[in-house]
């Protein structure tokens, strides 16, 4: 009987010291991806961020618009941008209606986007 359970001490044992092994290898993993993703998400928002500028005047600016510099807004939304502001990667080329001047996007109803809004 004793060598039974000498047999059985010895094989819990080993399943003890694997699952030790085991236990850090998931331990480890996890630590890894952790940082690993930690570090992932501070570069993607320190690469990929836009400084926005304010403006004072926009009225004076948009009545020098450029061809390549215009007022638009999305179909179904409440709010008006400009072409060179962060706010215009938004929206899909299909969903926007375009203004000929600031005034005109106003008179729709809509307001500036704050993305290219004033301080």
């Amino acid at each position: 009987m004793k060598l039974m359970s000498s047999i059985i001490q010895e094989y819990l044992k080993k399943i003890n010291s694997r699952l030790h092994l085991f236990d850090l290898v998931i331990i480890s993993v996890v630590t890894i991806t952790f940082f690993g993703f930690s570090i992932f998400i501070y570069y993607e928002n320190n690469i990929h961020k836009k400084d926005l500028k304010y403006l004072e005047n926009i009225g004076e600016i948009s009545a020098n618009l450029s061809e390549n510099q215009k007022i638009f807004a999305s179909k179904n939304g409440a709010t008006y941008t400009f072409s060179w502001c962060s706010a215009a990667d938004r929206i899909k080329e299909e969903n926007r209606i375009y203004f000929n001047n600031e005034e005109e996007a106003i008179t729709s109803g809509r307001r500036l986007s704050k993305l290219c809004g004033k301080n």
